[in-house]
C-alpha cells in the first residue's frame, strides 16, 4: 500500500528535459516510469458522400461520436455539390436530388451501415453520387 507522501512524490516526478509532470499525466505513469497512452476513441458514427466518375472523385465525410442528423447530412451533401464545377454539378443534378430524397426517406431513426449509389442515367463514364454509411447511424431526425 502506498502512503500519501509516496503518491505526492510520484505525482511530482521530474523527468530530464521536463520541469514537472502535471498530476493528470503522472496518473498515467506505470511504476517503471513508462507512460500509459490512452487508447484513441474511434468515432461511433462515420461515413461519406462521394461524387465520382472516370475523371472525378470528390468526397465529403463525417466521423463523430454523435449521430449524424438528417439536417447535417443535407448540409454535407450540399457542400459536396457546391464544390463541383458547373458542368459536373449539372451532370449529377438528378443524382443529388435522389440522394437528398434518400436522406429524407431514412425515417426518424435514420439508417445503419449501408452503401447507396445514384448513377447518372444514360452515361457510361461512371458518373454518380454515392452515400456510404460506414459505421453507426446517419440521417436521424431530431425533434
Amino acid at each position: 500500500m502506498f502512503r500519501q507522501s509516496s503518491i505526492d512524490r510520484f505525482l511530482k516526478l521530474e523527468v530530464p528535459g521536463i520541469q514537472e509532470i502535471p498530476a493528470s499525466a503522472a496518473r498515467q505513469l506505470k511504476m517503471d516510469g513508462t507512460l500509459v497512452m490512452p487508447k484513441s476513441v474511434e468515432p461511433e458514427h462515420r461515413g461519406r458522400f462521394q461524387a465520382q466518375s472516370d475523371y472525378l472523385e470528390e468526397s465529403e465525410s463525417w466521423a463523430q461520436q454523435e449521430l449524424l442528423t438528417a439536417r447535417d447530412g443535407h448540409r454535407l451533401l450540399t457542400a459536396l455539390e457546391n464544390r463541383l464545377d458547373d458542368k459536373d454539378r449539372r451532370i449529377r443534378e438528378d443524382c443529388f436530388r435522389r440522394a437528398h430524397r434518400f436522406i429524407d426517406n431514412a425515417g426518424p431513426r435514420g439508417v445503419g451501415p449501408t452503401t447507396k449509389g445514384f448513377p447518372v442515367r444514360g452515361r457510361h463514364d461512371g458518373s454518380r453520387v454515392d452515400i456510404d454509411v460506414k459505421k453507426g447511424l446517419a440521417f436521424v431526425v431530431r425533434g
